[in-house]
């Protein structure tokens, strides 16, 4: 049981030249600046500071709304629509992907952190915890956007430090050769389109 309600999340791709600014995240892969949206904020808004968490760029231009994608989650996944308390007391952050395992109300959930960069990925974390369905989203409301940097860090790639991690931000081509992990992915076919690529 899920609230019938979507949770915004975004997306960013800064582009300069034939670029596109990513980062390489210790266990979740090549990423683009994406995230969820704070309660009542605009998404453009939330557009500028994920990138500025996410690769210290603070000064962008936001060039294009290249589009709103609305997904229905499977019947067995959720978000979780604010912090919810585990069972061992630490906590599910707002926005996050939770698996259900029934049907009830308070619905249990559980919350898994993976580590993508080894082969066959390794389970690194695992809580669970009860939620109300009125905490858990059943739909995902994503913007993307086009933005151009107008000030950058110096040199190529630079260090960045987020959520309790550190990772390198740099700049990847736009090519046949730009890999980003999981759904990711797939975005980038709605860059490509937007540059005519």
């Amino acid at each position: 049981m899920r609230a019938n309600i979507s949770i915004g999340k975004v997306t960013v791709f800064c582009v300069h030249d034939d670029a596109l600014l990513v980062f390489d995240h210790p266990t979740a892969g090549t990423q683009v600046p994406a995230g969820t949206m704070r309660p009542g904020e605009d998404p453009r808004d939330a557009a500028k500071r994920e990138l500025a968490e996410e690769t210290g760029v603070g000064k962008i231009s936001i060039v294009a709304n290249i589009g709103v994608v609305e997904s229905q989650l499977a019947a067995d996944r959720a978000v979780a629509l604010q912090d919810l308390e585990a069972d061992d007391g630490r906590f599910a952050a707002r926005g996050w992907p939770l698996q259900l395992t029934d049907d009830s109300d308070p619905q249990r959930w559980t919350h898994e952190t993976w580590d993508y960069d080894v082969r066959p990925p390794l389970l690194l974390d695992r809580h669970t915890g009860l939620a109300p369905a009125t905490a858990l989203a059943a739909r995902v409301r994503r913007h993307f956007f086009v933005a151009t940097a107008q000030e950058l860090p110096e040199g190529e790639s630079w260090w960045q430090f987020a959520d309790g991690w550190e990772w390198r931000v740099r700049w990847a081509p736009i090519d046949d050769d730009l890999r980003l992990h999981g759904e990711q992915f797939d975005w980038v076919s709605m860059l490509r389109a937007h540059l005519g690529a």
